[in-house]
């Protein structure tokens, strides 16, 4: 048996669909929920120590420990690995957006305000482009989180995760693989992409500003 029939006799493929499709979905949510919520914590100070708080409360659960609760109360479906993933993605979203927005400081807001800019161009001609040095690499630590954690929710709701559970149950080393090497390379590709984006769309000026405030913080 060839690799590729090996792959299709085991539902490699489906299982792979189903997992690229939670990532996607986890990081979708993350953002469409960690962006607003960064930038309303940046806001209104008073948000900041309940939101963060919440948030880094739920995360000190454990996730395994999580999934055994929902594999418990019979919740082991495609909507309960995506609400796993996502409470374990969002965070560094919140924390990167509020971080960034909040180094900016007021002198290029008022600038810009100054030079008639709306509320709205101010947001996304100052704002994000200077605070995109913190923004994308909290997206980047969520895009890889979410590729991690949404192997483990899915051991009993489809993906990769599957493939490994039926693999330690069967004794089946070559199955483990089958999912266990996809689900790594999806971690080198996420992290890898995100790199390429991240120098895309970061001003090399404010990339370099931030490489040396991380190399004099150690």
């Amino acid at each position: 048996m060839n690799l590729f029939s090996f792959l299709t006799s085991v539902g490699f493929w489906p299982a792979l669909a189903q997992q690229v499709l939670l990532v996607l979905l986890t990081v979708f949510l993350a953002l469409a929920v960690g962006l607003p919520l960064g930038f309303a914590s940046y806001k209104y100070h008073a948000l900041t120590p309940p939101l963060i708080g919440l948030v880094n409360l739920l995360q000190t659960l454990p996730a395994f420990a999580v999934l055994g609760l929902f594999m418990a109360l019979g919740l082991q479906n495609f909507t309960t690995s995506l609400l796993l993933a996502f409470l374990y993605t969002v965070l560094p979203v919140i924390f990167g957006t509020e971080k960034g927005l909040r180094r900016i400081g007021r002198a290029p807001i008022d600038a810009a305000l100054g030079m008639g800019m709306t509320g709205w161009q101010v947001l996304g001609r100052v704002l994000l482009p200077l605070a995109s040095p913190q923004i994308l690499p909290g997206v980047r630590r969520a895009v890889i989180t979410a590729v991690g954690t949404t192997t483990l929710a899915t051991l009993h709701g489809g993906g990769l995760g599957v493939l490994i559970l039926d693999g330690i149950y069967a004794g089946d080393a070559q199955r483990v693989l089958a999912g266990a090497v996809p689900a790594c390379l999806l971690v080198l590709a996420a992290n890898g992409g995100m790199a390429l984006l991240n120098r895309r769309f970061v001003p090399a000026p404010l990339r370099r500003k931030e490489q040396r405030e991380v190399f004099i913080e150690k």
